[in-house]
């Protein structure tokens, strides 16, 4: 419930945040995105994913996913 109204919050004040606040939400928010595609995708079993996709690689491509995202916003200022 409180991620709801969190989700809810930004979605009406993400413009009138700081530009590292932006930056932040949006790389949580992408590292958060990238663990549940990829637990999802584990979960179902797609391929040899079980195990290829152990937690230490997941968590470690969720943050990669999460640095790509924040150097692309660095780079667009």
């Amino acid at each position: 419930m409180a991620g709801l109204v969190v989700t809810i919050w930004l979605a009406v004040s993400f413009d009138t945040l700081e530009v590292n606040t932006r930056r932040a939400v949006s790389v949580y928010g992408t590292f958060g995105l990238a663990m549940l595609v990829m637990l999802a995708a584990r979960y179902v079993s797609l391929g040899p994913s079980r195990e290829v996709l152990s937690i230490p690689v997941i968590v470690s491509l969720g943050i990669v996913a999460g640095a790509v995202v924040y150097t692309i916003l660095l780079l667009q200022e």
